[in-house]
């Protein structure tokens, strides 16, 4: 049997859309530290920016989760919750 043929340019889609998330990330805690974050931040509460940072690390973890697909037994990243081979759902 074949091997079936992956779509190169959407794995490159995949891979810069998840750089991207790690850019904003970056800048947005590189907007922080700067002074004018500094003073913003007292300001604002402490745990609004710890559920901020919690969300956005939970939404990196979740796009670079790989793990095994019980659909087409293979260790694929998880995108969505589905599998980044076969779209099926991963529980």
């Amino acid at each position: 049997m074949g091997k079936r043929k992956t779509s190169k340019t959407s794995k490159r889609d995949k891979i810069e859309s998840i750089q991207d998330l790690a850019d904003s990330v970056q800048a947005k805690l590189d907007q922080h530290s700067s002074k004018d974050a500094v003073v913003e931040s007292r300001e604002r509460k402490d745990s609004e920016y710890e559920k901020e940072i919690t969300a956005l690390n939970d939404l990196i973890e979740k796009n670079l989760e790989i793990s095994l697909c019980p659909h087409c037994y293979s260790m694929t990243h998880t995108i969505n919750g589905k599998c980044g081979k076969c779209q099926k759902e991963k529980k």
